[in-house]
This record gives structure tokens, sequence and C-alpha cells, in this order.
């Protein structure tokens, strides 16, 4: 229901608003659970499954792919979104955003692994990253009301 906007008829289709893919809920759901998965793993492996700012931001820049840049881009561009919808009373802006977000992480996820990622500070680069990715984009689906389920 991202594709929904103020100005536009909606045409309500139940198998649409729960499918996996496209714009809807669950998918921004799934991606949530995908990024958490991520974390719960680096910990079973005994290693951080967050990294404070101040490690993150001693991390070579070098490490950092553009990809991974636009990804950090685009999470923190999150408060821009928010603020844009509010102004002109459009909440498709949030979910278009989160969207877009969600759609960037799953891209990203499987040319960065993090967990098979041999050089601890390549890992962390990546992680931060996603970190950063699954923040913005829990955020904006509280705004949105979506739950974030533990599991799917």
């Amino acid at each position: 229901m991202a594709k929904a906007t103020t100005s536009r008829v909606i045409v309500f289709d139940l198998d649409e608003a729960l499918a996996f893919e496209g714009e809807t809920g669950p998918y921004l759901q799934y991606s949530l659970v995908r990024g958490r998965n991520i974390q719960r793993k680096l910990a079973a492996a005994g290693l951080p499954a967050e990294l404070d700012p101040a490690a993150a931001a001693a991390l070579p820049e070098e490490l950092w792919s553009d990809d991974l840049w636009e990804l950090v881009h685009l999470a923190a561009g999150a408060t821009e979104a928010v603020e844009k919808a509010a102004s002109t009373l459009e909440l498709s802006l949030v979910a278009r955003h989160a969207l877009e977000l969600a759609q960037r992480f799953h891209a990203l996820y499987h040319h960065h692994p993090v967990l098979h990622e041999e050089d601890p500070a390549l890992r962390a680069v990546r992680q931060t990253a996603f970190q950063t990715a699954m923040r913005a984009l829990g955020g904006l689906c509280e705004l949105l009301g979506i739950e974030e389920p533990e599991r799917m």
C-alpha cells in the first residue's frame, strides 16, 4: 500500500496487501526480520551484534563501497522524508522511503555478506551500513504502524 496517495482512489486487494514482494507492509517486515537475523547470527558467532557509533566512525573510509554509502545516505534521509510527509500531509512519502530503503538493503544483502566476511574491518563496515538502514527502517515502520515481528 506504499503506492497509495491522498489523490488516488484505492482498490483494496487482500492478496496484494499480504504479499511478501512488492509495495507491502509484509515486505517491510521481512526486511526488518532479515536485518535482525544478521545481528542474532553475529551474536551467536561470538561477534558484537551491534557496533557503537565511535567504533563505526573509526572504520577506514576506503573500505566503504559506493553502494554501502548510498544505503547509509538513504537511511539518513528518513528524517527529511518524515518532515516532507508531515508538511504535505502525504503519508505515502514515508512509506515510499521505507520501501526504497528495504529494496536497497535486500539488493546489498546478497552482494555484501556480513556473516561470512573474514576481514573484521570490512565486516564491521557492512554491519554498520546494515545496522544504520535497519534503525531507520524500523523507525519508519513504527510511524506507519507496521509492527516488527520476531520471525517470519
